[in-house]
């Protein structure tokens, strides 16, 4: 299952990535849309029973009510996993992602390029250069999860 609002295009983006990647391997992804981060306990109790495993993108909306989607999570045993590495850190299981540190990086080498005079129109669309892998075990075992071995071996950031 996944919450997001489908008026912030990072977010349509990162939905389409998602059916991309998971309707081609049989996972069936259930979308619940919210306008306000006030809809986001609705949409994650919604989801109670319709799946196995709830992912948030890079949603704003979805972030700002993060503790409502932690909290139904923990209470129905739905591992909770984020595209926001700093979602981690409020309860989510674990994620894979640049930080905004690093996404800022990025922008900021954009920046002086076209500050020194490159046309903005030939500069080439740029992802992230560094993903992280954060896991918070506290929250796994709030979720009723346990995380292989293999996982924690190659996280850069384990919360106790």
């Amino acid at each position: 299952g996944t919450i997001y609002n489908p008026g912030e295009p990072n977010s349509e983006i990162q939905i389409e990535i998602l059916h991309d990647k998971c309707d081609p391997m049989g996972i069936l992804i259930i979308e619940r849309d919210v306008a306000t981060s006030a809809e986001t306990l609705a949409a994650a109790q919604s989801l109670v029973g319709q799946c196995d495993v709830i992912y948030i993108v890079t949603c704003n909306t979805a972030v700002a009510g993060l503790a409502s989607i932690v909290g139904v999570c923990e209470e129905n045993d739905i591992p909770l996993f984020t595209a926001d590495v700093t979602s981690v850190e409020e309860g989510a299981v674990a994620a894979y992602g640049p930080t905004y540190y690093m996404m800022g990086e990025t922008a900021g080498r954009i920046a002086a390029q076209i500050l020194e005079g490159a046309d903005p129109g030939e500069i080439p669309v740029v992802g992230a250069e560094e993903l992280l892998l954060v896991v918070n075990l506290g929250a796994a075992d709030l979720m009723g999860v346990e995380i292989p071995q293999s996982v924690l071996d190659r996280a850069d950031t384990i919360i106790e």
